[in-house]
């Protein structure tokens, strides 16, 4: 249908446009309603309005739809046929914020089955009415980031772009929500890249791994918490809580915590070190002189430790502070004494790293042997 029987505007519209008159208010009626001729091709890609639109309505709304269907931007730039809906229809994906997301219906029904059957009852409710060539707006309740991400990831050429370890996981979680293959991978293989990450938080990752079924990437989270003083387990909990992650993780953790507590306790002050001073002739077991004055106060410092680790046993200062706090080193009637010979002597000092060293080496490998619980059904 024409705007005007002749194709041109009335004498009047011309006049009034001529002397700069405003008055005249800018309707619907300037835009064309539907297209008269089957084989007549849209005007700048502009797809018809909705059929029962208002026919007149402020300039505001008019704008609005011109830069939404219309902009030169979105006329003229490439489109893909798998991307931009030139083939198998439009469809648009509507995000809990309110962002809108258009793209492909052929796109949908080969990356995901869930949508591809929303999609499908769409077309088959609205195949029937006049509006069936509007496009089809789905609604999903994820947020715009994680449906951007999702997206990124099928793009033929854009790189999907870089996200933190909570928007990872919550695109995980709608990529199984809408079995959407190729993002699992890519978004498992992102967060299997931040298990020695150190800006990933452990115990955050733990739950996630846990939650998402990665148990190897569970188990090099649980492993990095050993390394950092141990939290109670309300807050433990209070960083876990509405994720979805169950009691179960986070009790399963605090076990392997304590165990590999008790392991490394062994080491300063339970079995292992009975059984060292036993076969070697220190502590009780030494005699007279035949301890290194150093070796009481190391293992004493080290049992001071709540959490000992094989980087907080073989410190450098605690070392020094060991060395340096040699009884024969004070003053006595005027004169100062020196240290005694495992303090001084530099063969019998390196024979002290070397036992610090061995000492870190055997809680290392005496927390390795405990292990993570997993229930059998998983």
């Amino acid at each position: 249908m024409q705007l005007w029987e002749d194709g041109q505007p009335p004498a009047s519209d011309i006049t009034a446009k001529a002397r700069g008159d405003s008055s005249r208010r800018r309707t619907l009626y300037e835009f064309p309603t539907h297209w008269s001729e089957p084989d007549q091709a849209p005007r700048r890609s502009l797809p018809p309005p909705p059929r029962n639109a208002l026919r007149r309505c402020s300039t505001t709304a008019v704008s609005a739809y011109v830069q939404l269907f219309a902009s030169e931007e979105q006329a003229l730039r490439p489109r893909s046929s798998l991307w931009d809906g030139v083939d198998g229809g439009e469809v648009t994906v509507e995000t809990c914020d309110g962002v809108l997301f258009p793209a492909c219906a052929t796109l949908f029904r080969l990356v995901s089955p869930v949508l591809a059957a929303q999609l499908s009852s769409l077309s088959s409710s609205s195949s029937s009415s006049a509006s069936s060539s509007r496009p089809h707006r789905i609604r999903v309740p994820e947020t715009s980031a994680v449906i951007a991400l999702l997206l990124a990831i099928y793009h033929p050429s854009a790189e999907p772009p870089s996200a933190d370890l909570l928007g990872t996981f919550h695109a995980l979680i709608a990529a199984e929500k809408y079995k959407m293959q190729k993002a699992l991978r890519h978004l498992r293989s992102a967060l299997s890249a931040l298990a020695e990450s150190d800006a990933a938080d452990p115990i955050l990752l733990y739950g996630i791994a846990c939650r998402c079924g990665m148990h190897e990437l569970a188990t090099t989270a649980a492993k990095r918490t050993l390394r950092t003083e141990p939290e109670p387990a309300p807050v433990m909990y209070a960083r876990l809580d509405g994720l979805g992650i169950s009691a179960g993780c986070l009790h399963r953790l605090l076990v392997y915590q304590r165990k590999s507590r008790e392991a490394a306790r062994a080491v300063v002050d339970g079995w292992w070190r009975m059984n060292l001073e036993r076969s070697c002739g220190l502590g009780k077991w030494g005699k007279d002189g035949s301890t290194p004055c150093w070796y009481e106060r190391y293992m004493t410092a080290i049992g001071r430790q709540a959490w000992p680790n094989a980087a907080s046993v073989t410190d450098t200062d605690l070392l020094r502070g060991v060395v340096s706090s040699c009884p024969r080193l004070k003053r006595g009637y005027g004169r100062k004494r020196g240290p005694c010979g495992y303090c001084s002597n530099p063969e019998k000092v390196l024979m002290f790293y070397n036992f610090a060293k061995y000492v870190g080496d055997s809680i290392d490998a005496l927390v390795e042997e405990v292990v993570l619980a997993w229930p059998e059904s998983t």
